[in-house]
C-alpha cells in the first residue's frame, strides 16, 4: 500500500477534530470497524467522518463533525437512518428534513461517551435510534437498533480499522466495507 495521500491531492483526508465510534451493547470486543463515508472538498481534510461498526447482532453508525447547529447534527443523525435501511426504505430527503425538525420526536437524553453521561437528544424512527450530542467542539450523532455508548478513537488504537481514519488516502487504496443490511 502506497503511503499517505498528501493533501491537495484527490482522496480521504482526517479531520482536524476528534472521532468517535460505536461501543456496541451485545459484549462482542472486536467488532468489525470501518470508515464508512466522510464529506468534505476531496483535497482537503473531511469535513465529517462516518465510522461503521458491525457484531454479530448490532451495527451502529457514528458521524463525528463540527455542526453549527442543532438541526445540522439532526439532519446528519436521520440520514444514518436512511443508510441502515434498503435503499428502497422510502426515505425521500424531504422526509428526513421534516423528521429531523420536528421537536417532538426528539427528547432530550443523556449519551455514554467515553464512560460519562452527556447531555443530548434522541428519536426513534423506523426502529432505529438515533442521539446528538456535543463533546466539547465536536458534535457527534449515531444511529443503531441497540443501545450504543461512545468513545474517542484514538490514532494507536485505530488498528481495528482497515483505513486508518488518521492517515490520507487515495481513493483507490481505500478497501471497501461491508454492507450494511
Amino acid at each position: 500500500m502506497a503511503g499517505p495521500t498528501p493533501l491537495g491531492e484527490p482522496g480521504y483526508h482526517p479531520p482536524s477534530f476528534p472521532l468517535f465510534e460505536a461501543v456496541l451493547a451485545d459484549g462482542m470486543a472486536q467488532p468489525h470497524r470501518w470508515l464508512l463515508g466522510w464529506n468534505g472538498l476531496v483535497t482537503e481534510p473531511a469535513t465529517d467522518v462516518t465510522l461503521a461498526a458491525r457484531s454479530a447482532d448490532e451495527v451502529a453508525l457514528v458521524t463525528s463533525s463540527r455542526w453549527s447547529s442543532e438541526l445540522d447534527a439532526r439532519l446528519a443523525a436521520s440520514s444514518l437512518v436512511a443508510a441502515l435501511h434498503p435503499a428502497t426504505n422510502g426515505f425521500t430527503p424531504a422526509a428526513l428534513r421534516t423528521f429531523a425538525q420536528d421537536d417532538s420526536s426528539w427528547t432530550e437524553a443523556q449519551v455514554r461517551v467515553d464512560g460519562h453521561a452527556r447531555r443530548g437528544a434522541t428519536a426513534t424512527l423506523r426502529g432505529v435510534t438515533v442521539v446528538c450530542c456535543a463533546v466539547g467542539a465536536s458534535v457527534v450523532v449515531a444511529a443503531s437498533r441497540a443501545t450504543v455508548s461512545l468513545r474517542r478513537v484514538k490514532p494507536d488504537g485505530a488498528d481495528a480499522y482497515a483505513a486508518s481514519p488518521f492517515t490520507s488516502h487515495a481513493y483507490g487504496a481505500l478497501p471497501a466495507g461491508p454492507r450494511l443490511h
